[in-house]
């Protein structure tokens, strides 16, 4: 069967594409059975340039002209560093110095600690002070806002504990971790860098 959607100058074109695409889907279900064309009422009898548009729409895919522009990427030049932060642009190193309160929130009860980071020599280094237990904090890295290091505990038990903590400003918060699952560690800076500058 061979239907065609007859169009009449004077009319509105989107007054044929719905009896259009009724035939079309059809035709699309009928194993080429079924053939829609789109034609003009006046002059020779030619398929319009909208029947060029459902050619998609017999392959199972509609395309429109709608949308958003595509956003834009943020494109690397030659010698930019590849870890490229869109929240902390310039990547600049966090003053972390100073000492900070930090509690652990633990599955079993809350450690309360008192954290020491001070610069020597272009290097970040730091204890952790735990009732009278000084230790030392070991592979202190840190990257940008972000603090990791790892530290040996004897009390309650002997644990190895890998902390990994973001600065901001005069606050930490992060996570300490002997295993699963992490607990959540927050703090504050009591003294150092920022705290003089605050109200």
């Amino acid at each position: 069967m061979h239907v065609q959607i007859v169009l009449f100058d004077g009319f509105d074109l989107l007054d044929a594409i719905a009896p259009y695409e009724v035939f079309s889907a059809a035709a699309m279900y009928s194993h080429k059975k079924i053939t829609v064309e789109l034609v003009s009422a006046e002059g020779p009898r030619i398929a319009h340039a909208v029947e060029e548009l459902f050619e998609y729409e017999r392959r199972g895919t509609v395309w429109k002209n709608t949308g958003d522009s595509p956003i834009e990427m943020k494109t690397f030049q030659e010698g930019e560093p590849e870890s490229y932060n869109p929240i902390n642009p310039s990547n600049a190193q966090a003053n972390v110095e100073g000492k900070w309160e930090a509690v652990i929130s633990t599955p079993i009860d809350k450690l309360s600690v008192l954290l020491e980071f001070t610069y020597r020599d272009g290097e970040i280094i730091g204890t952790a002070i735990q009732g009278e237990e000084t230790i030392p904090l070991d592979h202190l890295i840190q990257d940008g806002n972000q603090v990791k290091w790892s530290m040996k505990v004897t009390k309650p038990l002997r644990l190895s504990l890998k902390f990994t903590v973001t600065i901001d400003e005069n606050t930490m918060y992060g996570e300490a971790k002997a295993g699963v699952p992490a607990s959540p560690l927050t703090g504050r800076r009591i003294q150092g860098a920022f705290v003089k500058w605050k109200r």
